[in-house]
């Protein structure tokens, strides 16, 4: 229904409209759940907390959490184009291949995974 504002008209059509556009699904902090394969389904890029690597399963569970390898798994489930591994533990990033191990695990789940940094430019086309 059309309603009036400030004296304009508002059309339905002109507020309410399915934009086919890009589609970017980003975790926060969160345990593996199904829920986000089905919230990312088909995203062109789904930007996962990576906290812990698969060996801190047990801990990732307990802080609300997902590891690299679960990252990977809900990518490759939901259809995503691209999977950038964000929130790192510091663990990771102490170390030369710390980072590199966490990269390894989500790869071999899911191939177009990336490492978040800052100031990274992600082309979503």
């Amino acid at each position: 229904k059309n309603i009036t504002h400030n004296g304009k008209i508002i059309k339905p059509e002109d507020v309410l409209d399915i934009r086919h556009g890009r589609k970017i699904v980003y975790t926060g902090d969160t345990k593996y759940t199904d829920n986000i394969a089905r919230f990312s389904n088909e995203a062109d890029v789904l930007i996962c907390d990576s906290t812990f690597s698969s060996e801190f399963e047990t801990r990732a569970i307990d802080f609300m959490h997902t590891t690299s390898r679960q990252a990977g798994k809900i990518a490759k489930k939901a259809g995503v184009k691209k999977l950038i591994l964000t929130h790192i533990s510091r663990r990771y990033q102490e170390t030369s291949d710390g980072e590199k191990k966490l990269l390894e695990e989500a790869k071999k789940e899911f191939k177009n995974t990336k490492l978040a940094k800052d100031f990274m430019v992600v082309n979503v086309k």
